[in-house]
């Protein structure tokens, strides 16, 4: 009966000796032979006790599960273990599956958002009501909107069994009354669109302007400006919250210059002065 020593084991297993010395301890894999020196040695027996021990950890089944399918084993616990380990299987799958679509839903988020690269134009878009969690806190930089955002999460997560994932998207809103003021830096709240949201985002015609790059909140002042600008050529006016949505951010990528933002402005057309 060929034997191998807790050294040999470990690298075969690419375990740790500390973690083979803790299962020893568990009662899980007791050496078949230690020698009066201290040495330990396992035979084949140990090493189908380790693959069985491995294949339930990858599974996420707990020491003590795995500890009392392993003592005294009978054909009642195999079936046990097995039926248990079949549901443990289709767990991980509906979860790797659930993965896999949050996953597209992202590649595809950040495509679509790359290839509309040039659309920096202000364009009129038309949005049905969106569902969205709020926290009305003040910002003044987005490291806190950004800290808001993680309490929103939080309560999403006790809300909806975290099921939430960063391909929602995330904003913050200036009030009408701060950006008539031009004070864009200003915000007045910050959300995360989501369909069990408690709040909506009104449907209407939005002004929508989108750019690339950005740092600092001074840099977005411009934009502001710019549709302020276009709404007064066009016989618009603002008819609501401002609101920030970023596209692209910090979550994404490092570099500020892929950082991508849509600007909404909801509007109402009231005609242009002495038409």
């Amino acid at each position: 009966m060929k034997l191998y020593r807790i050294g040999q084991l470990s690298k075969l297993f690419d375990v740790s000796v500390d973690t083979l010395r803790h299962y020893e301890k568990l009662g899980l894999l007791k050496p078949e032979v230690v020698k009066e020196s201290g040495y330990r040695y396992y035979s084949n027996r140990q090493i189908w006790r380790l693959s069985t021990i491995r294949r339930f950890r990858a599974l996420d089944v707990s020491l003590e599960e795995i500890a009392g399918y392993m003592s005294d084993q009978t054909l009642d616990k195999t079936l046990d273990a097995s039926a248990m380990i079949l549901q443990r299987i289709a767990q991980k799958k509906r979860e790797l599956e659930e993965l896999e679509g949050l996953l597209k839903r992202k590649v595809q988020d950040v495509n679509e958002a790359i290839a509309e690269a040039d659309n920096t134009e202000v364009r009129l878009c038309e949005f049905a009501e969106r569902r969205i969690w709020q926290v009305n806190k003040l910002a003044g930089n987005y490291w806190d909107i950004d800290r808001f955002h993680r309490e929103i999460e939080s309560q999403m997560s006790l809300s909806t069994e975290g099921n939430i994932t960063r391909t929602e998207r995330y904003g913050a809103a200036i009030s009408l009354r701060d950006f008539e003021r031009g004070h864009f830096e200003r915000y007045s709240s910050s959300f995360i669109m989501h369909e069990t949201g408690p709040e909506a985002l009104a449907a209407g015609q939005y002004l929508c302007l989108s750019y690339w790059g950005h740092e600092n909140i001074e840099d977005i002042a411009p934009r502001h400006l710019q549709l302020k600008k276009y709404m007064q050529g066009h016989g618009w006016q603002a008819n609501g919250p401002i609101l920030e949505i970023y596209v692209l951010d910090l979550h994404e990528t490092d570099e500020p210059s892929e950082f991508l933002t849509e600007i909404q402005v909801p509007v109402k057309l009231i005609g242009l002065q002495g038409g």
